[in-house]
């Protein structure tokens, strides 16, 4: 039998409001080159927005509680998930920051530039790198900064909320697997349209049967563009897909990853057999246009 990709722990740290000072000129510099080379231009005032954490500030903000707790030397490897490029940095790396500062042995890789799509991405990365590897343990650590400096015309929203939020997933066998972990069914990102064939197509290749959807939880969220726009036509389809389906859970409004990673930060700190139904997780990206799932049981 194959083995499971458990939910084992989950952190979540957010970080306060603070006033943003005027960034050093080579970043500045940086990105109004950056843009020029797409005939858009910067204002100043786009790089004196947001709280200007470095992704360091977040990511030891929740590691240091986190280790703890866990030995980081028993990590095989650790995956650093950004919405976009850092906010004015002071590590050249921030892997290589975090490899020194908790002495990881395992591999470390970075996932970004993909807005809200970023996450979703690691999770397909990270089941299929515990499932055909040596791998036991993987943490997914998701940095998020609401300073994004952007040209005037772009409608994409910059998070709301400076945090970090780190998942750790382990490798079990189906004979020591504990019954009171979620389980990552299936987790990936694929563009639209057509959302609702390949939707379908990849929860059957999940074993999401008719009777297991019956019982199945739909948290729908649309993460980016303006957030006065409907549910996409999709998303109200959802239920529908298989018979005796239950209405789906609509997540707040929120331009970055906040609403989505709370849900799920709940969901595994809470034990299985109290919420015992089976969760799909589905985000979309109106600028890609993409679609991230998450299955879970």
């Amino acid at each position: 039998m194959q083995a499971k990709i458990i939910l084992t722990d989950s952190a979540l740290s957010i970080l306060p409001l603070r006033t943003p000072h005027r960034p050093r000129q080579r970043f500045i510099k940086y990105y109004q080159d950056l843009y020029a080379r797409y005939d858009k231009s910067l204002s100043t005032n786009v790089f004196l927005s947001g709280s200007q954490y470095a992704y360091t500030d977040l990511a030891t903000a929740v590691l240091d509680n986190f280790f703890k707790v866990y030995q980081p030397r028993q990590t095989d490897v650790l995956f650093i998930v950004t919405w976009s490029h850092e906010f004015d940095p002071d590590a050249v790396s921030v892997a290589a920051y975090l490899q020194q500062r908790y002495h990881f042995e395992g591999k470390l890789f970075d996932i970004g530039d993909q807005g809200v799509m970023s996450f979703f991405t690691c999770l397909e990365l990270v089941k299929k790198y515990l499932l055909h590897s040596t791998a036991q343990r993987a943490f997914i650590l998701v940095l998020e900064q609401t300073s994004v400096p952007q040209h005037s015309q772009s409608y994409r929203q910059p998070p709301s909320r400076d945090f970090a939020f780190l998942l750790q997933l382990d490798k079990q066998l189906p004979h020591i697997f504990s019954a009171n972990k979620r389980v990552m069914v299936d987790a990936g990102v694929f563009e639209q349209p057509p959302m609702h064939a390949e939707l379908l197509d990849r929860l059957q290749a999940a074993g999401l049967s008719a009777i297991e959807c019956a019982r199945t939880q739909w948290v729908c969220q649309m993460s980016s563009g303006l957030a006065s726009r409907s549910m996409p036509a999709a998303f109200r389809r959802a239920p529908t897909l298989f018979p005796g389906q239950l209405p789906p859970c609509i997540l707040p409004f929120d331009a970055g990853q906040f609403s989505q990673l709370c849900w799920l930060h709940s969901l595994v700190q809470r034990k299985k057999r109290k919420c015992s139904q089976n969760k799909c997780l589905l985000i979309e990206d109106r600028e890609s246009p993409a679609i991230g799932y998450l299955l879970l049981n």
